[in-house]
């Protein structure tokens, strides 16, 4: 099914359309500020094994999870250097994924063997919107149809995937770029993935 939502200014029903398929384990295709990702609810185990079979069985390594608000990530993060938060503080909004330590809230079918997480807050109001109606961040991966190739068109998604998810979020067309990660969990930032976000800062 493809729902249409305004991306600049989203219709709080059409949100809680969204929300309740979330809160019914089910994962959707949402729009962020990079691409389109698939979306579920950090709080259901069944929708994270649903999610995980979607990208292949492919490592939890490659999920990050959508916050509404840089403020809600103590919750979900710990030993958070200075640098670091000052650093997301500074960026986020943004096409970024931030990698720092995670805190035992995080499920255990998200840990990595390292035990961190990457955090987003992407400035895309649908996304954002989603999360706070849902009141709990959102567990996230790109979806892509090859390692460097996303979809950019929702009818197009909804063509591809719209028998596997519970909901296509159609946001208008993203000409996709993924979010540029960092690693902020050690002593200095490491650039993992150079995409849209500006890595110079990270530099020399």
């Amino acid at each position: 099914m493809l729902l249409s939502i305004d991306p600049d200014y989203p219709e709080s029903h059409l949100v809680h359309q969204v929300v309740v398929q979330l809160e019914r384990d089910g994962v959707v295709i949402l729009p962020t500020d990079t691409v389109y990702a698939l979306v579920c609810d950090l709080h259901s185990r069944k929708a994270i094994q649903k999610l995980t079979k979607l990208k292949g069985g492919k490592r939890r390594k490659l999920f990050s999870i959508i916050l509404a608000d840089l403020s809600e990530m103590g919750t979900y993060a710990s030993d958070v250097s200075s640098y670091a938060y000052r650093t997301m503080k500074r960026l986020l909004p943004g096409p970024y994924t931030f990698v720092v330590p995670a805190s035992n809230t995080i499920p255990k079918l998200m840990h990595t063997k390292r035990r961190t997480i990457g955090i987003r807050v992407p400035e895309c109001p649908i996304a954002l919107d989603v999360a706070r109606q849902l009141g709990r961040p959102l567990v996230a991966t790109t979806l892509g149809i090859g390692e460097e190739e996303f979809l950019s068109n929702p009818w197009e998604l909804e063509e591809e995937y719209g028998d596997q998810v519970a909901l296509v979020v159609e946001g208008g067309v993203i000409y996709s770029e993924p979010s540029s990660v960092i690693d902020l969990s050690g002593r200095d930032p490491e650039i993992i993935r150079e995409g849209k976000g500006d890595v110079s800062l990270f530099e020399g």
